[in-house]
C-alpha cells in the first residue's frame, strides 16, 4: 500500500484529473487460492475459508478498502471519485457490500447482447451506481486483429473487428433506457449514465499502427458519446468520410473508409439494390 500511495501521488501530480480509475479487472482469484501467503494471511485474519466469496471479501474489505484510504492520503485527505472496471466485485452479493456508490463509477465493459451481462448492468443501475460504457460488442478498438497467445479461432474473444458504423449505432443510452424500463424512473438512469468511452488494448498495437486503429471510428464513437444522434450511419456517411480525408490532410495516419472514387461520386458507390432494402 505503500508503493501504491506513492504511485497515486505521482498520477495526481502529473495529470489534473478529477477522477482515478482504480482497474479491477480480469483479477483471477484462483491465483489467490494458489498463494500460500496469502491463505496463510487469511487463516490468520479470520478468514474462514478459501472460497470465492472469501476471497471476494477479501478483495473488498482489505485490497479495494486500502487502496481507497492508499488514494485519499496521497490526496492530502480529500476524497476523489473512483472508477472501478464491472467485474465480480460489481455483481450480485460484492457491489453494495464493499462498494459505495458516492465513491466508485462503474465502467462496464461486457458484451450487452448477452442476458446475464444486461442483467449485471440492471444490477449496477439499481444500486445508484453512475457507469461509463464500454460494451465490447461496439466500443474495443483493438478486436478483430488476431491474437498474440495463438490461434485466432481459440483466443481472439472479442471478434470481429468493429466497423465505424457499429460504433456510430452503440446508443447505449438506449440501451439503459429499455433494460430498466418500468425498473428505475429513465430521469434517473439519465443522470447515472455518464457516457460512453472506446477502449484499445495494446498487445498488438504499436506507435505505427496506433492512429490506424483508432480513426475514424474513434470519431465517429465521438459524435454517438457528445449528441447521441437519433439517424442512422448512412445519413452520416458523406460526412464521416470528408472528416476521414481531412485528417489525413493533418497528417493523421487514419485509416481509410471507402475508396476515394467513392469520396468523389458518393451516390454511386452501392451495391446495386442495397439502398432501396436498407432500412432507415
Amino acid at each position: 500500500m505503500n508503493v501504491l500511495e506513492d504511485v497515486y501521488g505521482d498520477l495526481l501530480q502529473m495529470f489534473d484529473t478529477d477522477i482515478i480509475h482504480m482497474g479491477g479487472d480480469e483479477v483471477v482469484l484462483q491465483c489467490w487460492n494458489e498463494s500460500e501467503e496469502v491463505k496463510s494471511w487469511m487463516s490468520e485474519n479470520n478468514y474462514p475459508g478459501f472460497t470465492e466469496n472469501d476471497f471476494l471479501r477479501l478483495w473488498g474489505e482489505k485490497f479495494q478498502s486500502s487502496a481507497a484510504s492508499a488514494l485519499r492520503k496521497a490526496n492530502g485527505g480529500a476524497s476523489k471519485p473512483m472508477m472501478l472496471w464491472a467485474s465480480h466485485l460489481t455483481g450480485p452479493g460484492a457491489l453494495t457490500q464493499y462498494l459505495n456508490p458516492d465513491d466508485y463509477i462503474i465502467q462496464v465493459w461486457e458484451n450487452m447482447t448477452i442476458e446475464q451481462n444486461k442483467e449485471h448492468l440492471k444490477h449496477i443501475l439499481k444500486n445508484g451506481f453512475k457507469i461509463i460504457m464500454s460494451n465490447v460488442e461496439a466500443s474495443y478498438l483493438d478486436c478483430g486483429y488476431g491474437h498474440w497467445l495463438g490461434p485466432p479461432e481459440k483466443l481472439n474473444w472479442c471478434a470481429p473487428y468493429k466497423s465505424w458504423q457499429a460504433f456510430y449505432e452503440n446508443d447505449f443510452l438506449n440501451i439503459t433506457l429499455n433494460l430498466t424500463a418500468g425498473e428505475i424512473d429513465p430521469e434517473v438512469v439519465k443522470d447515472l449514465v455518464l457516457g460512453g468511452e472506446s477502449i484499445i488494448w495494446t498487445e498488438t498495437v504499436h506507435n505505427q499502427s496506433l492512429e490506424g486503429k483508432v480513426w475514424p471510428r474513434s470519431a465517429a464513437a465521438a459524435e454517438r458519446y457528445w449528441s447521441n444522434p437519433k439517424g442512422r450511419w448512412l445519413e452520416v456517411e458523406w460526412r464521416i468520410t470528408h472528416q476521414t480525408e481531412r485528417m489525413a490532410q493533418f497528417g493523421i495516419r487514419t485509416d481509410a473508409i471507402r475508396p476515394e472514387w467513392c469520396r468523389q461520386n458518393p451516390a454511386l458507390c452501392y451495391l446495386i439494390g442495397f439502398t432501396s432494402t436498407y432500412e432507415m
